[in-house]
């Protein structure tokens, strides 16, 4: 009986001490290439609405990247309300995005609400 809470103390000490391990998520990031390049963010993502439509067309320059990332509402927009944004910015915003984020040109993505899966579409 003396010893047994000389264990426990010592059975304790040991799981204080050790770390479970855990495997590294991979990180996923943006292609240095782009990521200061500059995407088009619609007036509603830039105050708070979520990113519910992602295209990459053609840059247009070599600081764009080509992508727009929208609310995909069927309110019209101004484009002259529209922001430029850094891909990194938006990464940042939307990591959901990043699986995504180093796609080619022609590349659309779209999705229901800010928690659905994103979806390739037309």
């Amino acid at each position: 009986m003396r010893w047994l809470p000389f264990v426990l103390l010592v059975a304790l000490s040991v799981g204080c001490n050790s770390k479970p391990e855990t495997k590294a998520e991979p990180q996923l990031s943006v292609d240095p290439s782009i990521a200061n390049s500059g995407a088009i963010v619609c007036a509603h993502v830039a105050t708070g609405e979520p990113i519910l439509r992602a295209t990459r067309d053609n840059p247009m320059d070599p600081d764009d990247s080509g992508w727009q990332f929208l609310c995909d509402s069927d309110v019209d927009e101004r484009i002259e309300d529209a922001q430029i944004w850094s891909v990194t910015q938006v990464a940042e915003r939307e990591p959901s995005l990043l699986p995504f984020i180093n796609s080619p040109v022609g590349t659309t993505m779209s999705r229901t609400d800010a928690d659905s899966e994103w979806k390739p579409s037309q």
